[in-house]
């Protein structure tokens, strides 16, 4: 069965998969387009919630800790 996507759906399969999972299976969890998954996983970017790394031809999204955001934070307003 699909799930919705949300935000916090996105945030919950991360979870449960210790953090991080590729993008490729996160949109196995979801009946949409690669675009519209896409899109929701750049919104959690901009935020600061995940990041995107690169693993070869795959991304690989990673969920941001409390205290990664606050030390992004931190470095961004040094400057």
């Amino acid at each position: 069965q699909a799930k919705k996507l949300s935000k916090e759906s996105i945030i919950k399969i991360l979870k449960d998969n210790g953090g991080q999972h590729s993008q490729k299976d996160i949109r196995r969890h979801f009946k949409l387009s690669e675009a519209k998954i896409s899109l929701v996983i750049s919104e959690l970017e901009q935020k600061g919630t995940i990041r995107k790394e690169k693993k070869g031809r795959k991304n690989v999204i990673v969920l941001v800790s409390l205290d990664q955001k606050q030390q992004l934070h931190e470095s961004s307003s040094d400057q």
